[in-house]
């Protein structure tokens, strides 16, 4: 008897769900690959006292009951790199029963690292109470003031944004802007600026999407070029969208590397339209190679996997279980499942 027809648990459950999703696609091939996840996110779990499982995976294995979220969370503390710490926490969160928002808070203040400390802080921020979460958002400004790279600064004000009083959002904006216009780094200047973009007025909202678009044009870096652009895109009109993703689409083609220019691609797929669209992911998923992959290959299939018609699906599953490493193979082959048909 196959070790997926008598699901008991509910990781089991889910991987049995996964194995009956990708037989509808290649039977032969469906154990093996649910046996390649499932042994990944084993390893990976049991690595994670060495801080090598990735956050994904952690979230993964919280949403399909191979973990508890007191679990996660026993797990998260246990991490030395504070950067991941503060990433596994906001992804996390979402998960968290009431009775362990206390616990997360904790961790996130426990961070020394100030700009993953205001990541922390800003990804609990939407569900704690009133009280704490105006104790939490001060807290996660204070600490993003403090450090240099203004992206980042605005990443978080973008975030708190919704939680903030309108004369404490302008004065914050004000700041911040003010900041990011006189830092020396074209990409970090114009991912600054197009983070703030979406809470700023009408009419300063146009001179600011203008500036970042006339910087975005001289960054050297191709991948970042792409990266700008699809952050302004949403926020132009549509004459001007068009013409910017036609400029976008053009330089992201020209990236030579394959697994970049698949993650620029499917950055802009979400904004194409319909026509477009099916096109641009076939380039993508072309564009990631069948061997030898890394960690931004497994970025690009999870950013393609919402988008991908059903007839793309099995050549995205079979690009997935080529990924080397364990925890990418499995956050890729997890992200492709849910978009799976249930008709077997």
């Amino acid at each position: 008897m196959s070790l997926f027809e008598s699901p008991n648990t509910p990781g089991s459950k889910w991987l049995f769900n996964v194995f009956s999703k990708i037989s509808a696609y290649n039977s032969e091939r469906a154990e093996a690959l649910v046996q390649q996840m499932r042994a990944a996110l084993c390893r990976s779990s049991v690595a994670a006292l060495s801080s090598n499982i990735s956050p994904e995976l952690l979230g993964q294995l919280v949403t399909n009951g191979l973990r508890t979220p007191i679990q996660a969370l026993a797990i998260v503390k246990l991490v030395p790199d504070e950067q991941r710490r503060a990433k596994m926490l906001a992804i996390l969160v979402e998960h968290l029963p009431a009775d362990l928002l206390e616990d997360a808070l904790h961790i996130a203040r426990a961070i020394r690292r100030y700009d993953s400390c205001a990541v922390a802080l800003s990804a609990l921020v939407p569900y704690l109470s009133e009280n704490e979460r105006n104790k939490a958002i001060d807290e996660a400004l204070s600490a993003s003031s403090t450090f240099g790279l203004q992206d980042s600064r605005a990443r978080i004000i973008s975030a708190l944004a919704p939680y903030l009083s309108t004369p404490k959002l302008t004065k914050v904006l004000r700041e911040a802007l003010d900041i990011a216009q006189k830092h020396e780094h074209d990409y970090t200047r114009a991912c600054a600026l197009g983070l703030l973009v979406p809470h700023l007025l009408e009419n300063e909202r146009e001179k600011v999407i203008e500036e970042a678009l006339n910087i975005a044009r001289i960054i050297e870096s191709a991948p970042f070029r792409v990266d700008v652009l699809s952050l302004l895109a949403p926020h132009l009109s549509e004459r001007a969208k068009g013409k910017v993703l036609e400029e976008a689409l053009s330089i992201a083609r020209a990236i030579e590397f394959g697994c970049s220019r698949a993650k620029a691609l499917a950055s802009l797929v979400p904004y194409l339209t319909e026509s477009k669209r099916a096109k641009v992911l076939e380039e993508a998923l072309s564009a990631v190679p069948a061997i030898w992959m890394r960690s931004s290959c497994a970025d690009a299939l999870v950013a393609l996997a919402p988008y991908l018609p059903a007839d793309l699906l099995e050549r995205a599953l079979q690009t997935a279980s080529a990924i080397w490493d364990e925890s990418d193979r499995a956050r890729a082959l997890a992200a492709l499942v849910p978009y799976l048909p249930e008709s077997i």
